[in-house]
This record gives C-alpha cells, structure tokens and sequence, in this order.
C-alpha cells in the first residue's frame, strides 16, 4: 500500500488522492509536491492533486518502515475541502500541529504557490502547493 524509497516509506497517497482525482468533478484543485531532507540529503517523496469537492477529506501518515537507510520521522498530512477551498494540517509524530494553511478558492484559481516547511526533530519536511484549474494532467 506504500513504496519504500531507500529506506523511506511513503504510504496512504495511493488511496486517498485516488478518491479525490479520479472522476470526482470539476474545478480548482490544489496540486503539491513533497520532500523531504535527511542527513543534509533532500530527496522527493512524490507528488500530485487534489480537487477542492466539498465534503471531502483524508490523511496520509508517513514514518519509519523497519528497514536499511535513514528512516523517516513520522508525521501526518491531513486534508479537507469544504467551501470550495482546501484546509492542509501537518502533524508530527507526537500529535502536535506543525502547519496549518487554508487554500481558499481564489489561491486555487490564482495557479499561485505556496511552501510548508516543517522541521522534525532531526529532520526536514518540504511541501509545496500550487493552485491549479483542475486535477486533469492537460490543465
């Protein structure tokens, strides 16, 4: 349900972005692209969209896969779109609330952007999120 990219675990995208991507209706979508810095190291973990369509939400968690290489630090990215907008929230692994940004409708239709840069305990989580018109990869 995840990938492990050198010793990072990236699970929980598949399903949710899933759900949110595919099929979901139409308008302004909040695309984003994640990374993350270990040992000086910055390394993309993915990317993608997800449509401001009310109502929905999901979660992704991302920690330590039990392997080789540098694991990462756990923390939670937690999305949900209501008024045509997208509210992000970034906790770490405690549970304490490290960002919390609302992309509104006008920031999605603006294809402006915006970086959430959260330092973990010994590490670094980037987030960049651009406002687009749409999910479809031509828009």
């Amino acid at each position: 349900m995840g990938r492990n990219h050198g010793g990072f675990w990236v699970g929980g995208w598949a399903w949710f972005l899933g759900a949110l991507a595919t099929g979901c209706g139409s308008g302004p979508a909040l695309r984003y692209e994640e990374s993350y810095t270990s040992e000086g190291v910055e390394r993309s973990i993915g990317g993608g969209c997800i449509l401001a369509e009310e109502g929905l939400s999901g979660s992704s968690a991302t920690g330590v896969a039990g392997g080789a290489g540098n694991p990462m630090q756990p923390y939670t990215i937690a999305y949900e779109s209501k008024d045509d907008g997208i509210t992000v929230i970034v906790t770490d692994g405690g549970g304490t609330s490290r960002a919390h940004r609302v992309y509104d409708e006008a920031f999605l239709e603006s294809g402006k952007s915006d970086e959430i840069v959260v330092d973990l305990e010994m590490d670094t989580l980037r987030l960049r999120y651009f406002g687009a018109e749409s999910c479809d990869p031509a828009g």
